[in-house]
């Protein structure tokens, strides 16, 4: 009887969730590192962090992670161990961080859930939810990005619609 209890308490999360983790992490660092490129606004705020300044994603219970680096004003995706990062954001299971990626929760109803950790300066996450906003501004269609991002960019139609068909045809395949 005991073990039936014991699996309830902490049950193994999905492999599909973990698979699609893996896959919304993938698109979002991309998007990440393209963005930085071409976006003035991301520039700006990635222009204030320190050189060499490490970010990880984590999702607790050997959940699916990335990385992002910054070097020479760039953010570059890289494996980071946990504890050699400035700023960890680490989701408390997979339930949590598959409502995230999947754009079915946002960044500050998660928050104000308790579904992740952030560890590091806060001022300097602010800065990463602001590129964050203009990401995700990037990656969904108005509707969807309304429901996460509680104010949402600045950025003309035509650059939206021209950047995230980029995004989704050559530089989440093609990494260009």
């Amino acid at each position: 009887m005991a073990k039936i209890y014991s699996k309830e308490i902490r049950p193994k999360p999905k492999r599909f969730k973990k698979v699609v983790l893996t896959v919304m992490f993938f698109v979002l660092g991309r998007a990440f590192v393209f963005t930085n490129k071409f976006d003035s606004s991301v520039k700006k705020e990635i222009s204030e962090w320190p050189e060499g300044y490490k970010i990880i994603f984590y999702t607790a219970y050997h959940g699916p992670s990335m990385g992002l680096i910054k070097r020479n004003n760039r953010i570059i995706r890289a494996k980071i161990p946990l504890d050699n990062a400035d700023l960890s954001i680490i989701f408390k299971n997979v339930d949590s961080a598959f409502l995230m990626m999947t754009a079915q929760m946002g960044i500050p109803v998660a928050f104000a859930e308790h579904r992740f950790i952030l560890k590091g300066e806060s001022h300097l996450a602010m800065s990463l939810i602001r590129c964050l906003n203009v990401v995700q501004t990037y990656l969904f269609p108005r509707i969807i990005a309304k429901r996460l991002i509680r104010k949402l960019p600045k950025i003309p139609w035509y650059r939206r619609y021209f950047y995230r068909l980029r995004i989704y045809l050559l530089t989440v395949p093609l990494g260009i």
